[in-house]
């Protein structure tokens, strides 16, 4: 029987490309953020901890939380492996590398434009939050290995990881009204 995160995965991919496509193309480095970004918001909430009271985009920390991002960090460094895509950094040397690449949108930006049409993917397949987490963490992996001759790989990597860490500490965005959802925006670096 075919794994529902992989099949799932599947259509994050499509659903990311589709919301960030611009004129020019797609924003490797915005569309490499947003699957990072949106499995870490999926982890967070996976744990259903009290951050209602915090405002959208506020910091916070959890250690199950760091403790499950370090997972899925190990999971983006498997999946790539698994698709051929070689990375020679660890996860803190490519921590360092994603200031040079930054994505197009803000992670409140980019999960108004994304938590939506992921989470109705999501429930489609029967995926709890952790196990979204994980779709989005391949899912990123794909990407990175799409944009692989545009962006490298070293850089794109650090910028998934950054995106799983900044969405599992990040108070996400709530759909009543937090922020306008951002239209598609105009690609203008290395593109998908």
């Amino acid at each position: 029987m075919p794994d529902s995160r992989v099949i799932a995965g599947d259509e994050f991919y499509t659903v990311i490309l589709n919301c960030l496509t611009g004129e020019r193309g797609v924003h490797a480095e915005t569309a490499v953020a947003a699957a990072g970004r949106m499995a870490g918001t999926f982890l967070l909430r996976s744990f259903r901890l009290p951050i209602d009271d915090f405002p959208p985009g506020q910091s916070v920390y959890f250690e199950a939380v760091n403790d499950n991002g370090r997972r899925l960090i190990g999971l983006l460094g498997g999946t790539l492996q698994q698709l051929n895509v070689s990375v020679s950094v660890d996860p803190g040397q490519a921590l360092a590398l994603k200031d040079a690449f930054p994505p197009q949108l803000t992670i409140l930006e980019t999960q108004a434009l994304l938590d939506q049409p992921l989470v109705v993917v999501a429930a489609k397949h029967g995926l709890a939050q952790e196990e979204a987490a994980e779709a989005c963490t391949m899912t990123a992996a794909r990407i990175i290995q799409a944009c692989s001759s545009a962006l490298d790989p070293n850089a794109a990597f650090g910028i998934a990881v950054y995106g799983i860490v900044e969405g599992s500490k990040t108070v996400p965005f709530r759909s009543e009204g937090d922020a306008e959802v951002p239209k598609p925006i105009q690609a203008s670096g290395p593109e998908a």
